[in-house]
């Protein structure tokens, strides 16, 4: 498995998704698009999904940060 399985996520679509779980999060995250509705967050929460999966915004092709 690639980096194209691991998707950035924002805090509403974790909340939307997991309601019911407290997610890891990274400290001093970067900002980044979320793979599931594209706005600009810094949640630091990443999932591991295929990026066949159809929600996905992304659909493993990430924004190249430089």
């Amino acid at each position: 498995m690639s980096n194209r399985w691991n998707h950035s996520i924002c805090n509403d679509c974790w909340e939307k998704r997991s309601p019911d779980f407290e997610p890891k999060q990274l400290i001093n995250p970067d900002e980044e698009r979320c793979c599931f509705c594209g706005q600009l967050h810094s949640s630091g929460i990443c999932i591991r999904l295929s990026p066949a999966r159809p929600e996905l915004k992304c659909k493993g092709e990430h924004e190249q940060r430089s």
